[in-house]
């Protein structure tokens, strides 16, 4: 698979969060556990590699329903709220649209997932080592799930405005 604007995409948006999400996995499964490590006398596979990507878009795609069902609907809640808009000369204005979702869209798609994979992660830890008291990792946790959390709705508030400015009923702009 040649990397490209075509599934860049999918492994920011998917890949990333989706193996964030399986190393909280990891702390319960075992076969996934070996998976993820290696030692010098047990070096990874080619197999092993394509199962562990694999897995992640898998696990990647299963965050974003669960993005879908949490953070979309929190940040629709909280005002930002998708623009009404017409479609009529969309046909004149693809590539504008694809630079949108390029420049904001995506990145949206990676902070919201990240957001949640970080999340789903740090439940994990937290279920499995419930002794381990409150400290740096609690912290760090919470302001990285913060800059997530801000950098998610500010990408996503530029991707709507960007594209209603585009694509709105009234909308003459020629680009």
């Amino acid at each position: 698979m040649q990397l490209s604007n075509d599934n860049f995409g999918i492994l920011i948006s998917c890949l990333v969060p989706g193996a964030t999400a399986i190393l909280g996995l990891s702390l319960y499964i075992e076969p996934m556990r070996h998976l993820l490590s290696f030692e010098c006398n047990n070096p990874p596979t080619v197999g092993g590699f394509l199962y562990v990507t694999a897995s992640a878009i898998a696990v990647g795609m299963t965050v974003g329903a669960v993005r879908w069902a949490t953070i979309d609907n929190l940040h629709r809640w909280t005002g930002i709220c998708p623009p009404s808009l017409s479609f009529k000369q969309i046909s004149e204005r693809v590539a504008a649209v694809n630079l949108l979702i390029e420049i904001h869209y995506r990145y949206y798609l990676f902070y919201s997932n990240q957001l949640v994979a970080t999340t789903f992660a740090y439940v994990c830890f937290r279920i499995k080592f419930p002794a381990i008291g409150l400290g740096w990792l609690d912290v760090c946790y919470l302001l990285l799930a913060a800059v997530f959390f801000a950098a998610s709705r500010d990408t996503l508030r530029k991707y709507y405005s960007r594209l209603e400015q585009l694509l709105s009923r009234s909308s003459t702009i020629m680009i």
